[in-house]
């Protein structure tokens, strides 16, 4: 017996499907993140440090 295939989604509801990043508004939270980091910086030296070891492991 032959294999049933899947049946086809019609484009109008994929392109209307939300992506991950505005399911979960990612660009937003990200943003968010780096101003609350920045802020959190600019009162805290030992921030600082740790924003550097990327630099200093790479």
């Amino acid at each position: 017996e032959a294999p049933i295939p899947p049946p086809t989604i019609p484009s109008i509801i994929l392109e209307n499907l939300p992506t991950f990043n505005s399911a979960f508004r990612f660009e937003e939270r990200l943003r968010l993140l780096e101003t609350s980091f920045s802020e959190y910086r600019q009162i805290n030296p030992f921030a600082d440090a740790v924003s550097a070891i990327p630099d200093i492991i790479h």
